[in-house]
This record gives C-alpha cells, sequence and structure tokens, in this order.
C-alpha cells in the first residue's frame, strides 16, 4: 500500500480514499468490505454471529493479505486499536488520520447501524467506551 487511512468510525476513510483513488489513478482497498467479501457476512452479521474476537481475527487475516497490494488502504474504524493490525505499521506506508467525521448527509439506514456513542463523543470521553 502507497497510503493506508486511519480514523475513527465514520470519519470518512473510504470517501477519502475513493476520491484520492479517482484523482491519482490509485486502485482502493475497503478493508471492511474486503472482510465481507472474506466472510460472506455483513460486519454485523459476523459480529452477531460469531462475536467480536472473530472478527478481529478475520480482520488480521484479511489485512494480512491485502497489506502488499499497490494503492490506498481505508482500515476499519476499530483497525488502528487492535494488537492485531501490526502488518499496517510494518508496511511502512504513508499513512493519513482522520480525525473528525466527514461532513455528509445521512444516508438511508444509517441511522439503524449506529449503536455507540458518536466518534466526538467518544474523543470527549478519553476513548473510554
Amino acid at each position: 500500500m502507497q497510503l493506508i487511512l486511519i480514523g475513527f468510525m465514520g470519519s470518512g476513510k473510504s470517501t477519502v480514499g475513493n476520491l484520492l483513488g479517482r484523482r491519482h489513478n490509485l486502485p482502493v482497498i475497503d478493508l471492511d468490505q474486503a472482510i465481507e467479501e472474506a466472510a460472506g457476512q455483513t460486519i454485523p452479521e459476523i459480529f452477531a454471529d460469531h462475536g467480536e474476537a472473530y472478527f478481529r481475527k478475520l480482520e488480521h487475516q484479511v489485512l494480512g493479505a491485502v497489506i502488499d497490494q499497490p494503492g490506498i488502504l481505508a482500515t476499519g474504524g476499530g483497525t488502528p486499536s487492535e494488537k492485531t493490525t501490526k502488518p499496517c505499521s510494518e508496511a511502512q506506508p504513508s499513512q493519513l488520520s482522520i480525525s473528525e467525521p466527514a461532513p455528509r448527509k445521512p444516508l438511508p439506514g444509517l441511522a439503524t447501524l449506529k449503536t455507540g456513542p458518536s466518534p466526538k463523543d467518544l474523543i470527549r470521553q478519553g476513548l473510554k467506551p
């Protein structure tokens, strides 16, 4: 990867990655989408059926499989906080941290996926869930 985008859930990593990819003619890999393709399930389904430990193990496996591909990687919101993400630090690409949620209109159905505090609230609480 030439660039790895990291940031909180909903901060705009996928959006920024796609914009940069188009502008610089680089492939973009969205880690969450790659995980869903590998599992044949959505991320909420993976969590519901198998739990977070299974998801993090799968995330690590998929990350290891894509980290050496060329282009831009948009990580999941929890990816950088996990000990299982050593491949990110070993790849030594440029990393861009996105700390503020990107302004956008709510997407249909998005409200049903929101299950916890907002990224800004987590920052205010010192990252304590």
